[in-house]
């Protein structure tokens, strides 16, 4: 069946219904009289109070630490609960298919049986990699308490550059589920998951935790001098610290132990599904993609570049905010006079330093400090010693790889060749590139995120870009050397109907990604007014019963009122 890119929200959902593990709970009734109230009955499905608080609990932690009272949490989630056992409702008693009779769909019971594999797998290994994920939490938190770290920055993937054929459409990017994403994710963790028991903490023997005690190492500061550094020893008493705290959360807050909760998780996410399934049917019922016609697009265009002509006439100085800090989902439909020369796009391709340079690096810095001339001097020193290393593990001097290009690539060489060499996670598959002002007076640097070092070489190559030189710099920051290149002056984004299927590579074309903008709405508007009629049906037809006296029972706790 097909399903709603929605799905992917599964991970989130499941990440909220772990928040309480560590330590973010909503007060919750944990009494068995309580939780095991029938507090709604909605067509055939009967729901136990229990069901209510743990989804309260879950999902709301998340919107009250958006600034939102307790009141309103539950004034828009309580509804949402309601809708999703609608369409539970609805799709079994409407489903005509055959059942899942497969090990997988028996192992997590409840109503897994109305799902396949796929999709059950799934779930299976989402509801497993947002527990590890929280336990990591816990256990860095563990750590923490005698260790400080600097931020992870570094990233060794080389991801393949997204690209697709003419054609593709937004329809065909909701059909996506991406097991292959999370057994890249889970590979992280220790091996053989059956994905009914917990398998967290490593023995002193695995080689993985050896690993990851090294790149915390290489991220340790340390203070006074002190030589102290985190064993393996270390790492995995906090693991088991971490899974003792989870355990006694759980315990506290659902009357389970850790397999059950897990169960019971998996089959609360079964159900999400389900009603997901239901949706998605309904949706793709409906010709979404029918409705987006050439004046559809095209007025759509003209009214945004309307508001943002009317917003940036107004003020000016706003669209060098939005233009540096220029994000994935974001669009430059007008760029105003007086900076219609002054920001350009720039490529960057990261040739890290080694984890022994990055070490070394990171003593100087405190011994001489990070902008002092010697501690520069220093660490340029490291590029005649850096090694490149490409996706397929070969390594090469960095001056036998920087001989190899020569002064200038095309566009099309330089985009390969950050797949094949880059680390930098800014520059994997990006929507666009990175922005840099050209005026020397920016002290910004062209935003928070980059360095000096960068924007001065950046700037300096596009100084040479307006003489007509168009070749590639070198920059070295504490990261490595960065190989950058002009990718154009930042001008509005060029978007045509005739490119509306048209996704391109990368992040997309400005056209496929603005016809994606206008099919997410039409979808989402579409399926709220489905999901509306349903409910009033149900209400209306008396298939909706809730038990006033056990919903309140639970809201006086959380000093809020249930409305009927």
């Amino acid at each position: 069946m097909t399903k709603f890119k929605k799905f992917i929200s599964i991970i989130a959902l499941a990440v909220f219904s772990l928040t309480f593990l560590v330590g973010c709970g909503l007060f919750v009734l944990n009494e068995d009289r309580y939780r095991d109230q029938d507090a709604i009955k909605v067509g055939n499905e009967q729901v136990k109070l229990g069901e209510v608080i743990d989804y309260f609990n879950s999902n709301g932690t998340a919107f009250l630490q958006q600034g939102y009272t307790m009141q309103q949490v539950w004034d828009g989630l309580f509804p949402v609960f309601i809708q999703q056992k609608v369409m539970l409702n609805e799709y079994k008693t409407t489903f005509d298919g055959s059942k899942n009779t497969s090990d997988r769909a028996t192992q997590i019971g409840g109503n897994a049986e109305y799902l396949d594999d796929e999709t059950l797998e799934y779930i299976q290994k989402s509801v497993f990699l947002s527990f590890y994920s929280s336990l990591d939490s816990l256990t860095m938190n563990e750590l923490k308490s005698d260790f400080t770290f600097e931020d992870k920055v570094a990233n060794d993937d080389y991801p393949e550059m997204i690209e697709h054929e003419n054609g593709y459409t937004p329809a065909d990017a909701d059909r996506q589920l991406d097991i292959e994403a999370l057994d890249e994710k889970l590979a992280e963790y220790l091996p053989g998951q059956d994905y009914k028991t917990v398998k967290y903490v490593f023995a002193e023997t695995d080689e993985k935790v050896a690993e990851i005690v090294a790149d915390l190492n290489e991220r340790l500061v340390k203070e006074d001098g002190k030589e102290t550094e985190v064993t393996i020893a270390d790492y995995i008493k906090a693991q088991n610290k971490a899974v003792s705290t989870i355990t006694k959360n759980i315990k506290n807050n659902k009357k389970v132990d850790v397999e059950t909760y897990l169960k019971d998780t998996l089959k609360a996410q079964v159900d999400d599904q389900i009603a997901n399934d239901y949706l998605a049917k309904e949706v793709y019922s409906e010709d979404i993609q029918g409705k987006i016609t050439q004046q559809v697009f095209e007025d759509r265009l003209a009214e945004k570049i309307a508001q943002e002509t009317e917003v940036y006439s107004k003020n000016p100085a706003a669209f060098t905010s939005f233009i540096t800090g220029l994000g994935s989902d974001d669009f430059v439909y007008y760029v105003p006079e007086q900076y219609k020369d002054e920001y350009y796009y720039v490529r960057s391709i990261l040739l890290p330093f080694s984890d022994e340079q990055t070490a070394l690096l990171k003593a100087a810095r405190t011994r001489l400090g990070s902008t002092s001339a010697e501690y520069k001097a220093y660490r340029n020193s490291f590029v005649a010693d850096l090694e490149v290393k490409d996706s397929e593990g070969n390594v090469t001097s960095y001056a036998d790889f920087k001989a190899s290009l020569g002064t200038s690539v095309s566009e099309k060489q330089f985009i390969e060749l950050t797949y094949k060499y880059n680390t930098d996670p800014g520059m994997q598959n990006p929507v666009h590139s990175y922005v840099v002002s050209k005026n020397p007076t920016d002290l910004s640097y062209g935003g928070t995120s980059f360095v000096r070092e960068f924007v001065d070489e950046a700037r300096a190559m596009i100084a040479e870009y307006e003489n007509g030189v168009d070749q590639m710099h070198f920059a070295v920051t504490d990261y490595g050397v960065h190989l950058i290149m002009v990718d154009g002056k930042v001008v509005a984004d060029e978007i045509k109907w005739s490119e509306a299927k048209n996704y391109g590579i990368e992040g997309g074309s400005a056209s496929w990604r603005f016809y994606q903008e206008i099919y997410t709405e039409l979808k989402d508007l579409f399926a709220d007014k489905q999901v509306a009629a349903l409910y009033n049906s149900y209400k209306q037809s008396g298939k909706i019963v809730i038990d006033a006296d056990a919903i309140s029972s639970y809201t006086d706790t959380l000093g809020i009122e249930y409305k009927d």
